[in-house]
């Protein structure tokens, strides 16, 4: 808030970082297909996010049908893209902590084709809605209203938030948030559409194999678990990152006890599974914007 974008190099960190999560998307809707191991899609964007210059900001997620945000391959995952499912893929970049986040569903369930035209006209005409001081909820309006007219409706607990430095969320965008977006604010705008016979809202789910580095322990014993640790704090935090990363980096069963110990002793967030709560698929776009006087730069499409 208050005009987090506050001078020409901080803009163009927040640009650059759109740039990149805007060309690995791209790039990867020709992988989305089925049979493809789901681990090569999310080490694709892993690789390709750092050949490009950038960082993750979270691990590369691939969405299929009720699940709406948080899933990662862990170490070894042998899951595969399913034939006739919703996938998602959802990535975040950042350069010197300035986040660039993208979403697009990339492959249909053929009862709902068309589903991700809908979910792009909205976000299109959600971007044309946002500039210095409108109101969360009117966004949340227009993602309703548009939504509506194809016959589809909103996951209502999943719309969005502001972006900080080094700070994925800010603060949620909801109907309950009366803050006013703001010149220079740095937002990442969700739309996510369900049919209109399913509940519209997100609940915790299986572990997603995603964590976040919360605190310090003093209780870590094994010279691993404490290498271990040193190594999530230096190449991660402040950002989430993924199980396999780690276990790459301290493979076999000593690697496996060192992050059970880390876990256990509380030093790690486990982020769960958002699944929509009747189990309907989700079709979902995402963009990052810079808001303006005027209106706002999408920072995740090619023609800011």
């Amino acid at each position: 808030m208050n005009g987090e974008i506050t001078s020409q190099r901080k803009k163009e960190n927040v640009v650059e970082a759109g740039r990149i999560a805007y060309i690995v998307m791209d790039e990867i809707k020709k992988l989305v297909k089925p049979d493809k191991p789901v681990i090569e899609v999310c080490e694709y964007a892993r690789e390709r996010i750092h050949e490009l210059g950038g960082k993750q900001a979270f691990p590369c997620h691939v969405l299929m049908d009720n699940i709406a945000m948080n899933y990662t391959s862990n170490a070894g995952d042998e899951t595969v893209i399913k034939k006739d499912v919703m996938v998602s893929v959802d990535l975040g970049v950042h350069i010197n902590g300035y986040i660039g986040m993208t979403a697009k569903t990339l492959c249909i369930d053929p009862r709902l084709k068309g589903i991700d035209k809908v979910v792009d006209d909205s976000m299109n005409k959600v971007m044309k809605s946002i500039w210095d001081g409108i109101f969360p909820s009117k966004i949340i309006t227009t993602i309703g209203d548009t939504l509506k007219e194809w016959g589809y409706k909103p996951i209502r607990n999943l719309l969005g938030h502001r972006l900080g430095r080094y700070i994925l969320a800010l603060d949620i965008l909801s109907r309950d948030n009366n803050a006013q977006i703001e010149e220079g604010d740095m937002c990442a705008i969700y739309v996510s559409a369900v049919p209109l016979t399913a509940m519209g809202l997100v609940t915790e789910g299986p572990p997603s194999n995603i964590y976040f580095l919360k605190k310090k322990s003093r209780s870590l014993r094994s010279s691993t678990t404490k290498r271990m640790f040193n190594f999530i704090e230096k190449e991660y935090h402040p950002f989430p990152f993924a199980s396999r990363w780690v276990l790459n980096e301290f493979p076999g069963p000593e690697g496996v006890s060192a992050f059970s110990e880390i876990l256990g002793a509380g030093c790690l967030h486990a982020y769960p599974q958002l699944i929509e709560k009747s189990y309907a698929p989700v079709a979902q776009a995402q963009h990052t914007v810079i808001v303006t006087k005027e209106g706002c730069i999408v920072t995740t499409l090619p023609e800011h």
